[in-house]
């Protein structure tokens, strides 16, 4: 009788961790995805002064961020989609954001490494861009 009730309860044991496991494995996974949702207050186009007296920057929309650039003239010389420079590529995303900073993480699963992307809003309503060598670059909201 004793080594009955044992069995049952290391059964009933070993289920609620399976169970427990299964959940924690669901919610990682739902944290990772293959696009990207800016938060609102970010979704604008961002730009600084450039080295060829033009400007370059980022523009965020509500699934996607580009690159852009702007010659002297202020003509739109590029507008390059993170999303479509990494489609043919095996990735994820991994994204955190709050009223003021916003980071996202591509992990590109065929070399197992990954590009982090860090932005925050300074108390002057411009856009801080910290890259993965830990420089920062200054950008103001473009009208």
């Amino acid at each position: 009788m004793k080594k009955t009730s044992l069995l049952v309860i290391l059964v009933m044991m070993l289920g609620i961790t399976l169970t427990a496991c299964k959940k924690e494995k669901d919610e990682e996974q739902s944290q990772v995805k293959d696009h990207l949702n800016p938060p609102a207050w970010i979704q604008f186009t961002w730009t600084k002064p450039n080295g060829m007296n033009g400007e370059d920057g980022f523009r965020f929309t509500s699934d996607d961020m580009y690159s852009i650039m702007y010659d002297q003239g202020g003509n739109q010389t590029m507008n390059l989609s993170l999303l479509q420079t990494i489609e043919n590529e095996d990735y994820s995303i991994t994204e955190e954001s709050t009223n003021d900073t916003y980071q996202f993480v591509v992990h590109y699963n065929d070399t197992n490494s990954s590009k982090t992307w860090q932005f925050a809003l300074n108390p002057n309503g411009e856009l801080v861009y910290t890259d993965n060598m830990q420089s920062t670059f200054i950008y103001t909201k473009k009208n």
